[in-house]
């Protein structure tokens, strides 16, 4: 993250005045990269020839600039400031804490260092600015409704500078719910990026124009059902504010950059990212534990930064397929339980027949298999979002159904 936010650094010099105030040159881990970073504050308005030459220092031997070089804009650098002051402040404690040399105040004001400024709000006056609303049943436009009324109605939507997790085993559908929220999102005007690490954004299409049709044998459609399918494809493409973005080798850095850019040009309401699991940085970590407790922490800064809800979908570890219950819990989060820390809303997809149908018996006339059948017939179509964590209130359960031919979550009363 050093070799990063110097090469930003180096790329736009402009920004040193977003980390000068708050990165010291002693909280660099690299010395040498930490000599630069004080050669740059000393300069101030420097350019990067004069630097090298200051420093006897050939930089494109030293750093990829040319790969680096659109990712030089303020939110990312700052990210990576926050990443730096972080792993100071848990470096230095720990080195204490390892000499033994413990001094609990110094400890307490390392902990205390921040590198975003404190911002004094009125709560009471926002407090009562929302009551009013909801008294007035006015729009919150903090909130962006899901299109799930019983979701929404506990929640009240998805809520600005939120992180967001949706966990679903794979093949559960997390994907397609994603993609059914953000498409009632944009349908209800919102600008929404689908950030895909996994699909491409034709196949994304594809199943947004089944879900919407609920056409899906193409070999023996009629022509009305063909009409309608070049309609509905041209007016998602042309009218529908819901960008898929899907770079391949995608990194957050990429998403990072891409969500900034589209926010200063076209506006971005709310951004999905698909999928946590797959995600990589520009870093490099010890373990993927660490690397994914570095994205949940970046995805809650971006959220805040951009001022709108970022939803991550993950995955869920094997163990639950142990449990006689399967009904998710936060404990079946993979790779960190920094997902639980950093998420403000954390939902889950359950679907009792997607983790039914691998038990079916080879026998197909034994006792065993008809039970199963008609266990099968049961939870057919039938899926449940489980609100697990709720920093605003509540949690629960809500039934929804799923066709799975057609791409589509819905709401069911039975």
């Amino acid at each position: 993250m050093e070799r990063v936010l110097i090469s930003c650094l180096l790329n736009n010099p402009s920004l040193l005045n977003v980390v000068s105030s708050k990165i010291k040159p002693e909280y660099f881990d690299d010395v040498f990269l930490g000599k630069i970073y004080k050669k740059m504050l000393e300069l101030g308005a420097f350019s990067t020839p004069i630097l090298a030459k200051e420093l006897n220092v050939d930089f494109k031997l030293m750093f990829d600039i040319e790969d680096l070089v659109h990712y030089a804009d303020k939110t990312t650098v700052e990210g990576y400031g926050y990443a730096l002051l972080e792993d100071y402040k848990a470096r230095t404690i720990q080195q204490m804490v390892s000499s033994g040399k413990i001094n609990f105040e110094e400890i307490e004001n390392i902990r205390r260092l921040s590198f975003f400024d404190e911002v004094v709000n009125d709560e009471s006056e926002q407090f009562l600015q929302v009551v009013q609303k909801k008294y007035a049943h006015e729009k919150d436009d903090r909130t962006i409704k899901t299109g799930f009324y019983e979701l929404d109605k506990r929640i009240d939507g998805f809520r600005k500078s939120e992180a967001i997790f949706i966990g679903g085993r794979p093949g559960s559908g997390k994907t397609t719910y994603g993609m059914n929220v953000a498409y009632n999102m944009a349908m209800n005007g919102y600008k929404v990026l689908f950030c895909s690490l996994e699909m491409a954004a034709v196949e994304l299409h594809t199943r947004l124009i089944k879900s919407i049709t609920k056409i899906n044998n193409y070999e023996e459609m009629s022509e009305q059902d063909f009409n309608e399918i070049i309609q509905e494809s041209k007016r998602v493409k042309s009218e529908v504010p819901l960008f898929i973005y899907d770079k391949p080798g995608m990194l957050w850095e990429d998403i990072v950059y891409k969500a900034t850019e589209r926010h200063k040009k076209e506006g971005v309401d709310v951004v999905f990212i698909d999928h946590l699991a797959i995600l990589k940085s520009t870093l490099s970590f010890r373990s993927r534990y660490e690397e994914v407790s570095y994205l949940t922490a970046q995805i809650k800064v971006l959220a805040r930064k951009l001022d709108i809800p970022v939803v991550c979908l993950c995955q869920l570890n094997r163990a639950l397929e142990t449990r006689e219950i399967k009904a998710p819990t936060l404990s079946d989060l993979r790779d960190s339980g920094s997902i639980e820390q950093d998420g403000d809303l954390i939902g889950f997809i359950y679907r009792p027949e997607y983790h039914l149908k691998d038990k079916e018996p080879d026998d197909i006339t034994s006792q065993e298999h008809q039970k199963w059948q008609m266990e099968m017939d049961e939870v057919k179509g039938k899926a449940q979002f489980i609100l697990g964590k709720n920093r605003r209130g509540l949690i629960g359960k809500f039934k929804l159904g799923f066709d799975g031919a057609n791409y589509t979550f819905y709401e069911r009363n039975n």
